[in-house]
């Protein structure tokens, strides 16, 4: 976001996924790693069972800076059960001479999904953040955990529209590259597109986009793909066979991409 800096600091001010270039700044420029309310996984007990380490490997001119969080808890399973059974792996790489970023999913013990899926989840960078809740812009990752998308937000009501709609997988990588951003890359969600109805007896519609094909990608909460399609605007898309429960569903065409939530009846 246009910063250089020398350190990165993490505090209590901020979620345990936030790295912060200028901690003694009233207009901080963040690096949110995830957006998940991390916690040491030994909270509830006063110990420390989740470790956060780095290292910089590579000869001057093309390090790479390397930051792991291990077995890492989750806030909301803490504040709800008093537990830590739903645990993250994840890590921050930064490339010198590049200035790439990248945001590393390693494996998760992850069985209740809802910790994950019903809060703001998502990573990305912030500029000039102040305490009042306004910035000077951000770019954040959004739409599924396979095929996202990345987002300028401009504004306050943007700030929890961009979301990782599931869990990222083992292996899983999303790579900021500096300068490769276009605008074609970022505007893939048309205010205009519609999926309706949210809750779902038989049929989904699609309202919003031009004539012609575009594919469709029904995903359960945890990223699993259950169904593939192509359709024509105005078709219905059935998924009457189905089971109750909560699914994504993606729809693209050309540049045009938009994940909503939709739950069968």
């Amino acid at each position: 976001m246009g910063t250089t800096t020398g350190f990165l600091h993490s505090n209590d001010t901020f979620l345990g996924g936030t790295l912060i270039a200028n901690e003694e700044i009233v207009a901080w420029d963040l690096l949110w790693v995830t957006t998940l309310d991390v916690i040491d996984a030994g909270y509830a007990m006063n110990t420390f069972e989740s470790p956060i380490s780095y290292i910089t490997e590579g000869e001057p001119g093309s390090r790479i800076f390397k930051m792991q969080w291990k077995d890492v808890g989750l806030y909301d399973e803490y504040d709800a059960e008093g537990t830590a059974n739903n645990k993250l792996n994840f890590q921050l790489w930064l490339y010198e001479g590049s200035n790439d970023i990248e945001v590393r999913w390693g494996p998760n013990t992850v069985k209740e999904t809802f910790y994950i899926t019903n809060v703001w989840n998502s990573c990305g960078l912030l500029d000039d953040a102040v305490s009042e809740g306004s910035f000077g812009g951000g770019l954040f990752v959004t739409g599924t955990p396979m095929s996202p998308t990345a987002l300028n937000i401009e504004n306050e009501n943007d700030f929890f529209s961009v979301q990782i709609l599931g869990l990222p997988e083992n292996g899983r990588v999303y790579r900021f590259e500096a300068g490769a951003l276009s605008i074609d890359a970022v505007e893939t969600a048309d205010a205009n597109l519609r999926v309706y109805p949210t809750a779902v007896h038989d049929f989904v519609y699609v309202d919003g986009l031009q004539s012609g094909a575009f594919s469709v990608d029904v995903l359960s909460p945890d990223g699993r793909l259950v169904q593939r399609d192509q359709a024509i605007s105005g078709q219905a898309l059935n998924l009457s066979h189905l089971p109750t429960g909560m699914y994504l569903i993606t729809i693209e065409q050309g540049k045009i991409r938009k994940t909503a939530r939709i739950f069968k009846n």
